[in-house]
């Protein structure tokens, strides 16, 4: 971007002299390097001194600095505004899994609190038989 304004301004200081020697035609809203029915001849000679001009671009050179250390400036404040708000977004995405395995967590509690309510309020008729438990095998040991 530099390189671009300071070829900018290398181009117009060139292109001064040569501006200077061709004639410029106002047709209308438009200007021309040709002449057109009813167009005026305008005057584009630069009146300024050579120091005049040397200053001038001096002056654009030092905007065009000023502007280049603007422009880092503002990227800069902007990646820092987007840093924060992606740590902002990634805090309330944490924020939001929590409270989303909270939430499955007090369900799946209240879930089975409703199966050991329902458990205890079973009943068991008396003319079903319960399985008995299986003795347990002497194992021969020596007294």
């Amino acid at each position: 971007m530099r390189l671009f304004r300071a070829c900018v301004v290398m181009l117009v200081a060139a292109s001064g002299g040569l501006v200077a020697a061709q004639t410029v035609y106002r047709c209308g809203n438009s200007y021309s390097e040709s002449p057109c029915p009813q167009g005026t001849a305008v005057d584009v000679s630069d009146p300024r001194s050579a120091a005049q001009k040397r200053d001038s671009d001096t002056a654009a050179q030092r905007n065009a600095r000023a502007a280049d250390a603007m422009e880092r400036a503002r990227l800069k404040e902007e990646a820092r505004v987007d840093a924060l708000r992606l740590k902002q977004a990634k805090l309330a995405n944490d924020s939001q899994r929590i409270a989303d395995a909270k939430a499955r967590y007090d369900a799946e509690t209240k879930r089975k609190q409703q199966i050991q309510n329902t458990r205890s309020k079973v009943v068991t008729p008396d003319y079903v038989i319960k399985a008995k438990p299986e003795k347990k095998k002497k194992t021969d040991s020596a007294p």
